[in-house]
């Protein structure tokens, strides 16, 4: 037996499509690493993760490798938080930042249901490639990338950059 806090995830229908746990009391012999539990919940959408709107809308996406780091961030910065998606992503995964800037850029609740959000990737590269939504003043600012400030945080930012994506970088000050 192990005290975790459970994190589920919904989509737009509130149906539960995912869950983490994560453990809150360390054990570094049977986790060894991070010294805690870490676990996404068997047969959840890899393209989904925890997400919170904070506001009457979503004009920025704040995307986050874990729901903790999601809510140390929304604790930091709660007074400046209006109108903002913040975005769990499970890890470094493309996946899910793709399927949620691609539900963000369409806006027609009719295509959205019909999204398979498998295929995220494909459309965030068919946007890229074949809109100038990333180019336009207004949505520079949309995507704003918020991951630990490590050798994989940087690697997965090179990685978003390479394929073209533009977005804001907000990474913690590293730990002398």
């Amino acid at each position: 037996v192990e005290q975790v806090i459970v994190f589920k995830y919904f989509d737009e229908n509130r149906n539960m499509i995912g869950g983490s746990l994560q453990g809150i009391q360390p054990n570094k012999e049977r986790y060894p690493g991070k010294g805690y539990l870490k676990q996404i919940f068997y047969n959840s959408d890899a393209t989904a993760g925890v997400n919170v709107t904070v506001g009457d809308k979503a004009d920025r996406l704040i995307f986050f490798e874990a729901p903790i780091d999601m809510m140390s961030y929304y604790e930091l910065h709660k007074e400046k938080l209006n109108n903002v998606r913040l975005i769990a992503m499970e890890g470094l995964k493309e996946t899910t930042l793709a399927r949620y800037v691609t539900e963000h850029i369409i806006t027609n609740s009719e295509s959205r249901k019909t999204l398979d959000y498998s295929k995220s990737l494909t459309y965030l590269d068919y946007i890229l490639k074949n809109t100038t939504y990333f180019e336009e003043e207004k949505n520079l600012g949309v995507i704003n990338i918020a991951v630990d400030n490590d050798n994989a945080g940087i690697k997965f930012i090179n990685k978003l950059q390479e394929r073209g994506l533009k977005f804001q970088i907000d990474l913690p000050q590293k730990e002398l």
